[in-house]
């Protein structure tokens, strides 16, 4: 095997899929979580079928696997208690409905006053009776729509808190009902148990590695403390010794791409690349060659080698999902790519009008201080629309004066009286973005589209 090349031969592809190891590191197994339940059931099964006996699970797997799910499960009920919010649009809607029966009220009084003023043919002014006939007609049909809406029992009756504590309950359940961690639990052979001995032994040679920069995990070293620091030098190992005993080559399943497992080429890691020291390590420890994927690329792998039939809607929820991770990845990159257009649209709404020739500034300020990515979807083969709500910090204060001329004693300027114009507050924009993929798996931006959403500025 080319240690310096992430391309395989067929003969090499069929020595890993028909004969190798299949490792979950945590990151892949517990990003099965973030998946449909049904996608992620169908990736397990295909995968207990078509490597059954050869999935092996290391014992830190296990160990961080079982600390970290019920985190990861657990993770979207923030996100649904979010949606109770009065900034949200399920509030809004209602809020707008009980406007709606303010201006209902508002408008019949002033229907009513209308027609008391100018009603009257013997004082004027007055409109004639045809006109003022057909104007209540047409107002009156309007109320009638808007009552339409501001009775409808049906939307005053939903509770919002019952359906977010229902959904809440399903996920919880997850936990304990948990139908991926059963199929964990059969398809993979677990790893021996290391001892304290066996981890501190490891832990006193990472210590040497990461001093040196070896791989894997030495970029944990500053974020961690503990046999915590030591966590993928101790799978690493567990691997080597699995792969060792069942004189097998081994596939890693792996969604941590940094520089410590993978090779960097220019700006970012190759995620098809396993870093030369650890290839080399595992062919001299192992006497075998071990590759290294994501689980998306795992999944398309072994699907086109074994040419499997996914279930319907499980490589498009994998595609969007994996669309999904690379966009929040560089979801700040591409703001600073478009702020520029974004400035200029806050610019052309707030600032000094282009008419106004004599001005001057004593705060303008303009700072970027949330970026959400709100929704993601697929609309033909590789193209995606990307919706981002951003938050900015306004602070705008100038005064504007007419030049009127010079007296003509002194020479001194001739102005009218300054006038001020201030806005503090918050403006949320929302951001419209339509991107490809290209054969690098890189975002290529096609289209992108600014709007102002709303502002919640307070002008002095």
């Amino acid at each position: 095997m080319n240690l310096y090349s992430e391309y395989i031969s067929d003969d090499e592809k069929k020595q890993f899929f028909d004969k190798g190891i299949i490792i979950f590191d945590t990151s892949s197994l517990l990003k099965l979580y973030t998946y449909n339940q049904e996608t992620a059931l169908d990736i397990l099964e295909k995968c207990a079928h078509l490597f059954k006996g050869r999935m092996f699970l290391p014992d830190q797997v296990r160990y961080e696997f079982e600390k970290n799910k019920e985190k990861v499960v657990e993770k979207p009920i923030e996100s649904y208690k979010k949606i109770l919010g009065h900034n949200e649009p399920f509030h809004k809607i209602k809020k707008t409905i009980d406007d709606l029966n303010v201006i209902q009220k508002n408008v019949k009084g002033y229907l009513q006053t209308f027609i008391e003023r100018l009603g009257k043919e013997d004082k004027h002014p007055y409109l004639s009776s045809d006109f003022i006939y057909k104007f209540e007609e047409e107002v009156n049909r309007y109320l009638e729509s808007l009552e339409s809406i501001t009775t409808n029992s049906a939307i005053k009756s939903l509770d919002l808190s019952a359906e977010v504590d229902k959904q809440v309950q399903t996920i919880r359940e997850q936990v304990t009902l948990d139908s991926l961690k059963s199929i964990i639990d059969q398809s993979f052979i677990a790893g021996r148990e290391y001892s304290f001995s066996d981890l501190f032994n490891i832990a006193k040679e990472g210590k040497i590695r990461y001093d040196l920069t070896i791989p894997p995990g030495y970029k944990d070293k500053e974020e961690k403390n503990g046999f915590q620091v030591y966590g993928d030098l101790f799978v690493w190992y567990q691997i080597i010794e699995y792969a060792k005993e069942k004189k097998a080559p081994c596939i890693f399943v792996s969604d941590d791409i940094k520089e410590d497992w993978n090779e960097k080429e220019e700006k970012k890691t190759n995620s098809k690349l396993i870093r030369h020291e650890l290839q080399l390590e595992f062919n001299e420890k192992a006497k075998f060659s071990i590759l290294k994927r994501t689980l998306v690329d795992f999944i398309y792998e072994f699907g086109e080698y074994f040419k499997v039939k996914f279930g319907e809607g499980t490589l498009d929820e994998i595609k969007l999902n994996h669309i999904s991770e690379l966009l929040e990845g560089e979801k700040e990159q591409f703001i600073e790519e478009v702020e520029s257009e974004i400035l200029e649209n806050i610019e052309n709404e707030y600032t000094v009008p282009d008419y106004e020739f004599n001005y001057e500034y004593y705060d303008n300020t303009k700072d970027i201080i949330s970026i959400k990515i709100i929704d993601v979807s697929q609309n033909i083969d590789q193209e995606y629309s990307v919706v981002y709500e951003i938050t900015i910090d306004i602070g705008i204060d100038y005064d504007t004066w007419e030049y009127w001329g010079r007296d003509d004693d002194t020479k001194e300027e001739i102005h009218s009286p300054h006038e001020n114009t201030s806005y503090y507050g918050e403006i949320l924009l929302t951001v419209y973005r339509t991107v490809t993929v290209d054969e690098n798996d890189e975002l290529v931006t096609t289209e992108s589209n600014i709007f102002t959403k709303s502002n919640n500025l307070e002008k002095l």
